[in-house]
């Protein structure tokens, strides 16, 4: 399998240092319609060498090492809702301790305001060793 910067065209370069020194909302504007067929030849997800090796790493192949609280709005288009669905089932289905919270009618932006209101107050007791319920539970319908 050639390494990625073999396969990267000079333009990704350009791209890479233009996220990196931008803030999220001016990438998700200019950058997040990019594929990686944009930015490699061939087109890295293309390849069933690379797919096998990015599926090695998808998240959700194995449980996180600690409770974790996953929201995600239902019509968020930028990260669709049935990543952060599945993500939820993969870590139960693993054993892990997960509470997904689904946020109704949000899209991106919404879905990350509002689901901090339970989220962070949740960490804080994580922070301050309050163990969490164990298993899996579906939290706050909104």
């Amino acid at each position: 399998m050639p390494a990625f910067h073999s396969l990267a065209q000079d333009a990704s370069y350009d791209l890479q240092v233009q996220v990196e020194n931008s803030c999220y909302g001016d990438y998700a504007t200019a950058f997040g319609t990019t594929s990686s067929g944009d930015v490699t030849q061939p087109d890295v997800l293309a390849d069933p060498t690379w797919q096998s090796r990015f599926a090695e790493s998808r998240l959700g192949t194995t449980a996180p090492g600690a409770p974790a609280y996953v929201y995600h709005g239902t019509t968020d288009t930028i990260v669709p809702y049935s990543q952060g669905s599945t993500l939820y089932h993969d870590w139960c289905a693993r054993g892990a301790s997960v509470e997904f919270e689904t946020i109704d009618g949000a899209d991106h932006v919404a879905g990350e305001s509002l689901g901090s209101l339970r989220g962070v107050p949740w960490l804080i007791d994580r922070l301050n060793g309050v163990a969490p319920e164990p298993g899996c539970h579906e939290v706050g319908l909104i």
